[in-house]
């Protein structure tokens, strides 16, 4: 099988070489190298109406090669037809006109049927020729065909003959996300309590760029903003002394204490990976790092009660049940409050597949894992009463709080160059 592919392999070098030629003087050496190069294995020839059928090819719109541009603003593959023509238009007859691939790789067929064949040839090729004008033409580029065949007791046929895209190159993915995601830690030292968490869903959305070095292997950049979410359940809570000032302008040391707080907190971010892609036929993974930088957030109170007091260090003295100073017991629910989150290194793991709608287009499935190095936030003081009505969240009670997330990401992937 091998040898059978080879000859074939040769007999479309043969047929390209001789593309100067009037079209269908073409067609029909190129048919006579294949049969004298195909080696059927029982001695067979082509029959008649194959021979008919594989001539039809070169007059189809379906069967294309590369361009290898002789129009300047002709596209990278024509149909064979319009290809011979423009050969015919472009050169000199009476000129050398060579055609030549080399540097061929040939992929092992894969069997698509029980008597039906697809392989790859990869090669870079050449063409040089005097042009009409008697100017030179050169133009070289690397190429992929596509061959399907079919084969029989004594019989063969080309199906069809394309090239097709190199699988190196530049790929863009625009995609959305949705994943449950986690900002989590234990509870500082200096506040009491029982602090429980739950992960929420997040959503966020971006481009990926891979540059594929290797068809099987690249690097990967991009951008993607990224929110992450957790609800928060206090169940005690006692503050240690903030100081501030009161609306008069002295300061004190303002003193809490609250029951049953529930919390939701949002940081959103907008990240830039810098990794590996490594592709295996229509699978792929990504593994980097990603910079990830501190947007919006928000602190949500759903639930709870916080009872209030300061101490004037300049007096000597602590002061309660006094509302217009914001000393008193409030109901938390519906409260807002601020959050102050840095700028972090997550690692990431993407493990996908790409499912292809033509040669420079597909639709990717990712499922995904990321992970913060260090804190997304960090508080001097343990404090969730801030004075003057204002709050700030539950995450100031939380020791290096690191954020993760895992779900799904679905986008369009485009082959750029």
């Amino acid at each position: 099988m091998k040898k059978y592919i080879f000859m074939l392999t040769v007999s479309v070098l043969i047929g390209t070489g001789l593309m100067a030629q009037p079209g269908y003087q073409t067609v029909t050496i190129l048919l006579q190298n294949y049969e004298n190069y195909s080696n059927l294995s029982k001695g067979g020839t082509f029959s008649e109406n194959n021979k008919n059928n594989y001539v039809d090819l070169f007059s189809s719109q379906n069967v294309e090669v590369s361009s290898l541009g002789i129009e300047v603003n002709a596209p990278k593959q024509v149909s064979l037809y319009k290809f011979v023509d423009m050969v015919k238009n472009n050169f000199d007859e009476e000129s050398d006109i060579n055609v030549v691939l080399s540097k061929i790789k040939v992929k092992n067929p894969s069997k698509v049927s029980d008597n039906r064949y697809n392989y790859t040839v990869t090669a870079t090729q050449s063409l040089t020729a005097f042009k009409k004008d008697g100017s030179d033409f050169t133009s070289l580029e690397r190429v992929t065909f596509e061959v399907d065949y079919i084969v029989s007791a004594n019989t063969a046929k080309i199906v069809s003959m394309e090239i097709i895209e190199a699988k190196k190159g530049l790929y863009m993915d625009a995609h959305v996300i949705g994943a449950l995601t986690s900002i989590k830690g234990s509870l500082v030292s200096s506040a009491s309590g029982t602090l429980e968490s739950k992960s929420k869903f997040g959503l966020g959305y971006g481009i990926n760029l891979d540059y594929m070095i290797t068809e099987n292997f690249g690097i990967t950049s991009g951008l993607t903003l990224m929110s992450y979410s957790t609800s928060y359940t206090l169940s005690t809570f006692n503050q240690g002394a903030y100081r501030t000032v009161d609306i008069d302008g002295d300061e004190y040391d303002l003193l809490a204490t609250g029951s049953n707080l529930a919390n939701d907190v949002k940081l959103n971010y907008m990240e830039i990976p810098i990794g590996v892609v490594m592709k295996f036929g229509g699978f792929f993974t990504r593994i980097g790092a990603k910079y990830g930088i501190a947007g919006s957030s928000s602190s949500s109170f759903t639930d709870g009660t916080l009872t209030t007091s300061g101490y004037y260090p300049k007096y000597s003295v602590t002061l309660y049940d006094i509302p217009e100073y914001g000393f008193d017991t409030y109901d938390l629910s519906g409260e807002e409050g601020t959050v102050d989150h840095k700028s972090v290194l997550n690692g990431f793991l993407q493990l996908g597949f790409n499912a292809a709608i033509s040669q420079k287009v597909g639709i990717t499935f990712m499922a995904f894992y990321e992970t913060s190095f260090s804190a997304v936030h960090e508080s001097s003081n343990a404090n969730i009463a801030a004075g003057n009505g204002e709050y700030t969240s539950v995450l100031n009670l939380v020791d290096s709080p690191k954020s993760t997330a895992y779900g799904l990401e679905i986008g369009l992937r485009f082959k750029l160059f």
